[in-house]
């Protein structure tokens, strides 16, 4: 670690990784896709019960709205499937360098790109990854696990200090409350200002 590096981390993205990363994004700016996909599923159910469950169509939809539901959550979006399908099962690993004046981060055999703090609009933690959001649709994806030196404290501390910002949940159904529609409002009219 150089004498400017305060932490330093990695991410290894596959295909867990990348789907992981997706359905955190569409929890935390997109979740009414999410309800769409579980109203669908609904429909489909009540579809193939007011059918009949004893004719073929009706239980063809019974079927397909019962499977389609519990996958409604890790059902990648359309720009998930899109890196999934470049990524062709291959891996990339992502190293990162948390300095004073930002955070710099680069790719095996690529040049180390900076972000400054000031750029990150929100930071969501869901263990044992760190994700900070550059915007509604992409955020830097990091393992703790990897940390180093190994102190989550102080890296949370450290983080919050340069971004001014807290760690937020993300709007899961089942998450929703006032104070998290108003973290979402903030963080969106930071990074639209931007």
């Amino acid at each position: 670690m150089s004498a400017g590096d305060r932490f330093r981390a990695e991410i290894l993205y596959d295909e867990d990784t990348v789907r992981l990363m997706d359905q955190t994004v569409t929890d935390a700016y997109h979740p009414l896709r999410r309800v769409v996909w579980i109203l669908i599923a609904i429909a489909m159910i009540l579809y193939g019960v007011s059918v009949g469950i004893d004719s073929p169509l009706g239980m063809l939809f019974l079927f397909a709205g019962c499977i389609l539901l519990p996958f409604s959550r890790k059902m990648t979006s359309y720009t998930g499937t899109r890196i999934l399908r470049v990524m062709k099962g291959k891996q990339m690993r992502m190293s990162y360098r948390f300095a004073q004046d930002g955070i710099y981060s680069r790719t095996a055999g690529s040049e180390e790109t900076r972000t400054l703090y000031s750029g990150i609009i929100r930071m969501i933690s869901r263990d044992p990854y760190v994700y900070l959001f550059l915007n509604r649709n992409q955020a830097l994806m990091i393992d703790i696990r990897t940390l180093t030196p190994k102190d989550r404290a102080a890296f949370d501390l450290f983080i919050k200090q340069q971004t001014g910002l807290e760690y937020t949940e993300t709007l899961g159904l089942s998450s929703i409350r006032l104070s998290t529609l108003i973290d979402l409002f903030q963080s969106r009219k930071k990074g639209n200002g931007k």
